[in-house]
């Protein structure tokens, strides 16, 4: 975690990162948790405001994560032996605004942002021969504006436009059962 001013108080950044510890402790206790499937994850955001002026500030946003864990060899309730996991993951968040302010009137943003989620799965037998493989990638870009004004006391208007572009792209594979 880590903030602080940008340019003499004209905006301000903050930043965090975590991980995760599990599987450090596992290594070092062993078996004795009784965790066999270990996750592994990340994550991690941050901001940045700037004035511009003093009626325009630019705000930019980030947030993602990532995980994986691996399954194998387990011979629980749960797995029945019959199946080994890979899987991994990853998201993220991002945009832009710039935020004008009318006076004492209103306000607009005009805000560019994507986000992104990504699977990949890999489900297998005891002799790495795949049941299962699948790649998910998902991606949404937008571009929006937003204006609010205060003509009068206790009278509000709010109008706006967005354009989204939304992406979808799934690659599955299973392998036949036959009997």
């Amino acid at each position: 975690f880590a903030e602080g001013p940008i340019l003499k108080g004209k905006g301000s950044w903050i930043l965090s990162y975590r991980v995760s510890f599990l599987d450090i402790v596992a290594d070092l206790v062993g078996s004795a948790i009784g965790l066999d499937a270990i996750p592994k994850y990340k994550n991690y955001q941050g901001k940045i405001t700037y004035d511009i002026t003093k009626n325009h500030t630019l705000i930019i946003n980030g947030i993602g994560g990532d995980e994986k864990i691996t399954i194998e060899d387990e011979d629980t309730g749960y797995s029945r032996g019959a199946d080994n996991v890979r899987t991994k993951s990853n998201q993220y968040a991002v945009g832009a605004t710039l935020n004008s302010r009318f006076g004492t009137i209103g306000m607009s943003n005009l805000t560019v942002s994507q986000t992104s989620n990504y699977w990949d799965d890999y489900i297998y037998d005891d002799n790495n021969k795949p049941y299962h493989i699948g790649k998910t990638t998902e991606i949404e870009r937008a571009l929006k504006y937003d204006v609010t004004l205060l003509p009068v006391k206790r009278f509000e208007w709010n109008f706006g436009a967005v354009v989204k572009q939304i992406t979808y792209d799934n690659d599955e594979w299973v392998r036949a059962d036959t009997i």
